[in-house]
């Protein structure tokens, strides 16, 4: 059992998926249709917000706090503890089969160091365009294609290559031109954006990008 606990907030217009762990954060105002995913459910629960449903094996909740759970959400969905995956996972793979294409992640850093690997993997196996959030990161994995990276406020752009990756990326304070990050790379490590994006192009390949400030 993987002792993160999820909240899951989507939104119907654009298919996205919020999911938000039990870990303590900042969370933005949520909006939409809501799903908590074990103790998630709870801090839904006592913040009074309506869940569509409550997913998880719930070994982190007591009677009490079940008692609360059932009377905010109009569906449990519940597993067995002993199971193959993260409750990242299937979160994701509930997002998945529910036709979302994006996935917002919060509250999923911070922890035990292996969970915390696992979950930054899971941005390159999910099979939708996915980040990681918390008050000092935002992580997402971007593959061929031109993008713009919005600053919104943090400081540093790294980049790490998962395969290795043809990369160009300009407005930024060490400029990079149609060079090879390979995986054993670490260089391209607190760039910095010069105004309010980067233009980043990956020509071949699989870049991590992680926003951050201190």
């Amino acid at each position: 059992m993987h002792p993160c606990s999820l909240f899951l907030l989507y939104t119907k217009d654009v298919k996205n998926l919020y999911i938000v762990c039990g870990m303590k954060c900042e969370l933005p105002e949520l909006e939409g249709d809501v799903i908590g995913v074990d103790r998630g459910a709870y801090y839904l629960s006592i913040k009074g917000i309506r869940m569509k449903a409550a997913l998880g094996d719930f070994d982190s909740i007591n009677k009490k706090e079940r008692e609360l759970i059932d009377q905010y959400a109009e569906e449990i969905i519940a597993y067995n503890p002993i199971k193959d995956e993260t409750d990242l996972e299937a979160a994701v793979s509930y997002g998945k089969r529910n036709g979302y294409e994006k996935v917002i992640v919060y509250g999923a850093l911070g922890g035990r160091q292996d969970h915390n690997y696992v979950n930054i993997r899971l941005l390159s196996l999910c099979g939708l365009e996915m980040e990681l959030r918390d008050e000092k990161h935002i992580l997402k994995v971007y593959r061929k294609g031109q993008y713009e990276i919005k600053k919104k406020g943090f400081k540093y752009l790294s980049l790490f290559a998962l395969k290795d990756s043809r990369i160009s990326i300009g407005g930024v304070y060490y400029p990079l031109d149609d060079v090879i990050l390979k995986t054993t790379d670490i260089y391209a490590i607190s760039n910095e954006i010069l105004a309010e994006k980067a233009d980043l192009i990956i020509a071949d390949g699989e870049v991590l990008v992680i926003q951050a400030n201190d």
